[in-house]
């Protein structure tokens, strides 16, 4: 394999191309040349199934989509560089405070030409899946585009949604949603994406620093030594969610009452789940959440500390661990259990002053905590228990979305009870970006998440 970044091949079969992508070297070669994203989608049409029409398909979404996915990919990695030292005047992708990231494109050419059939709004097309419909006049051409579709993704079910009512489900779901408005989203072309990093997370003596830069002091004649640059990458790959509910017939012969009832109950449901993945997922078959992240550190109670109990130590350890550059993006995460021993915290200041609470209620109901914003969810463990306090910089949190959801109707669980069940279904994943905890030259460890340990024996 040529060493010379201007020399560099692209594989030609499946072997060849994981092992480039598995060698921190041969990755460095890549990245160097600036053709990172070249290596990545040989990697991605070599993976495919061998379908022409496939391949067509979305090349034609990437043309259309001005490389969307490829700039998000580039510009993520030059954000991190920024960040640590390497890159200067580099925006970060979505990080949750623009309309493109709380409003996602769906981009599924399928979803679209079910669109164009002509749907009032949602709860018209769910009533036109529906088995008892006397008319479905519309069912022949959804049925044509799912079998055209199933060519593409055969483990997909159900009846795409219309793209246009797909995206505003997806905006009101981030209404409800903790995580995915403070993550750094991506938009999936393909079932599975590499997603690439600077694998730096130490900067002890020896170790090197901004992810493998080793610096000596050399005299006149001396040899250089060399570094070699590290890089990983973290592999996105979509997960099927399914949620079902059973609804009476008589909703289901109301295409207007269906549709309140659709996009109230929905896309509200979707963000708690996908939040509580998020926190708690185990990364097998699903999302890997923040509290079972190597990379997540958690600070233990203090000696002699009391059951179910909170204190002023407790709060200055975790944000002492967080990552210095997360502390203007960060925000607390507190289960409803902790609010009065949170309110209670304070900094004494001798024998002639007021203690200095540590919670500020004055923007109520958004307190903050040493000036970061406080989230209660019950997302999260009850008081005493691990990861009732969570100190986070979502940020550093990839959510991959993978565009087209579906809805599909059955009668037969609930047939004698003349209710039917619907199926919703919809693809994505996420796991922190960061794989371990940073060991700074001097100090303890330091990560974008902190989490406080367990506090009842």
């Amino acid at each position: 394999m040529a060493t010379d970044t201007q020399e560099l091949q692209l594989p030609t079969d499946v072997d060849t191309a994981t092992a480039m992508l598995n060698d921190p070297v041969v990755l460095n070669q890549w990245l160097r040349a600036g053709r990172f994203t070249d290596l990545q989608d040989r990697y991605n049409e070599l993976t495919r199934p061998p379908l022409a029409e496939q391949i067509t398909d979305i090349l034609d979404a990437r043309e259309a989509q001005n490389g969307t996915v490829h700039n998000a990919a580039k510009a993520a990695m030059d954000e991190w560089l920024r960040e640590h030292g390497a890159l200067t005047n580099v925006i970060r992708p979505n990080l949750g405070g623009t309309e493109e990231a709380k409003a996602p494109s769906v981009s599924n050419k399928y979803a679209k030409r079910i669109e164009e059939i002509g749907f009032a709004n949602l709860g018209d097309f769910a009533h036109e899946i529906w088995h008892r419909n006397p008319v479905q006049n519309r069912m022949p051409q959804v049925r044509e585009i799912m079998n055209d579709f199933s060519s593409v993704e055969p483990a997909f079910g159900g009846a795409l949604i219309p793209e246009s009512f797909d995206s505003e489900l997806r905006v009101l779901e981030l209404e409800s949603a903790i995580v995915q408005p403070r993550a750094t989203v991506i938009n999936m072309n393909t079932p599975t994406m590499l997603f690439p990093y600077v694998d730096w997370s130490s900067n002890a003596s020896g170790a090197g620093v901004y992810g493998g830069w080793t610096f000596h002091m050399v005299g006149e004649g001396q040899t250089i030594p060399t570094s070699e640059t590290k890089f990983g990458r973290v592999k996105l790959e979509v997960n099927k969610q399914v949620a079902g509910a059973e609804v009476p017939n008589e909703l289901m012969a109301d295409a207007s009452s269906l549709d309140g009832w659709i996009r109230q109950s929905l896309p509200a449901g979707a963000a708690y789940e996908k939040d509580y993945l998020f926190l708690h997922g185990n990364g097998a078959g699903q999302p890997l959440g923040v509290l079972n992240s190597p990379a997540t550190i958690t600070v233990a109670k203090e000696s002699g500390q009391a059951d179910d109990t909170i204190i002023v130590e407790n709060i200055l350890k975790m944000y002492s661990r967080l990552l210095p550059s997360s502390k203007s993006r960060a925000v607390w995460m507190v289960n409803p259990t902790t609010f009065a021993q949170l309110m209670t915290l304070s900094i004494p200041v001798g024998t002639g002053g007021a203690p200095i609470a540590l919670v500020n209620i004055a923007s109520a109901p958004n307190p903050t905590i040493l000036g970061r914003p406080v989230i209660e969810t019950e997302k999260l463990p009850a008081l005493g228990n691990e990861g009732d306090v969570l100190l986070a910089d979502w940020s550093y949190y990839l959510v991959g979305l993978r565009g087209g959801s579906g809805l599909e109707s059955s009668p037969h669980p609930q047939f004698m009870n003349d209710m039917t069940v619907l199926r919703y279904i919809q693809r994505f994943d996420g796991r922190p970006w960061v794989q371990s905890a940073f060991t700074p030259r001097n100090g303890e460890t330091l990560s974008p998440f902190v989490a406080l340990g367990e506090r009842d024996t």
